[in-house]
């Protein structure tokens, strides 16, 4: 029973994740210039694949999370916290797409 509800709360995480990601990016784009976003969206990628690399365990979601916000600032990249915090949500989930593409192939 408990491995039911788990499924189903991790389901919603991932709609709601979803949800707000396609409604928050393109609010991001008219707030800021398309170079200006395309720049941010790289360095957020640069650094989540990093964390993803530096901290294997997955219950360092925290240190990862720090590590992504202090790379961003000493890149000086402004923006508020929950812009920042959907960006690291769609770059995770854009790797965790790409692992899962891997995993299909058996690519190792």
């Amino acid at each position: 029973m408990n491995d039911y509800i788990l499924q189903i709360i991790l389901a919603i995480i991932g709609i709601l994740g979803s949800i707000l990601t396609a409604a928050f990016i393109p609010y991001l784009q008219s707030k800021l210039t398309q170079n200006k976003l395309t720049e941010i969206k790289f360095w957020v990628k640069l650094a989540v694949s990093a964390a993803e690399q530096t901290f294997t365990d997955p219950t360092q979601g925290t240190l990862k999370k720090k590590f992504v916000v202090d790379f961003l600032k000493s890149k000086g990249i402004d923006i508020t916290e929950d812009e920042l915090n959907i960006l690291i949500e769609a770059c995770v989930r854009e790797l965790n797409l790409a692992s899962d593409k891997i995993d299909d192939y058996g690519i190792e």
